[in-house]
């Protein structure tokens, strides 16, 4: 059975860009988990889906009431993998290059931030990048999950921000669209 799911490589992913900001000095929350890590005095949240009012997201001085969520924050979304006949890796072979579309969304707490948030994405994105695939599903409690042989590449990476029309923590958005390729 391939490594190379969409939530192996949701997670995956999720914990590559929490490494980074903890590297860049940040705090992070696994809302989903309830987890904390690192020791910056700013705490990015990293969950597994925004909730479809704009009213939950709070910015990072105000207090958090239940169900709230506070900004900076981010969910990773990974689609099936696809392939096709042209993706073949030889004649006569059955190893084939697949893909999958991967998006971030997130917000950022100022406006400062979401500026800075969208030049970070982008050089933790760059095409050089070989990310270690998490198995995650083996189990999915575990802390230490095993880490594939083979990484993923992260290709074609673009970066958007858009400010959108809310006077709370969710004005300032960024997307982040990547294609994950692998070889199975």
């Amino acid at each position: 059975m391939s490594q190379f799911t969409p939530m192996n490589v949701e997670q995956s992913i999720a914990k590559y860009v929490a490494d980074k900001f903890k590297l860049a000095g940040y705090k992070i929350y696994w809302r989903d988990t309830g987890q904390r890590e690192g020791t910056g005095a700013v705490e990015v949240t990293i969950l597994r889906d925004f909730p479809t009012t704009a009213n939950l997201l709070v910015q990072q001085d105000a207090p958090l009431l239940p169900g709230q969520i506070r900004a900076p924050a981010f969910a990773v979304i990974a689609n099936s993998p696809t392939t096709g006949p042209a993706s073949r890796l030889g004649i006569g072979e059955s190893i084939f290059e697949w893909n999958i579309n991967v998006r971030i969304d997130g917000f950022a707490d100022t406006e400062l931030q979401w500026y800075k948030f969208q030049t970070m994405f982008k050089e933790w994105f760059h095409p050089d990048v070989r990310l270690d695939l998490l198995d995650q599903e083996a189990n999915i409690n575990t802390a230490s999950p095993t880490i594939a042989t083979q990484k993923m590449h992260l290709g074609f990476t673009q970066v958007f921000r858009r400010e959108l029309e809310y006077d709370n923590a969710a004005r300032y958005y960024l997307f982040i669209g990547s294609i994950a390729t692998f070889i199975e």
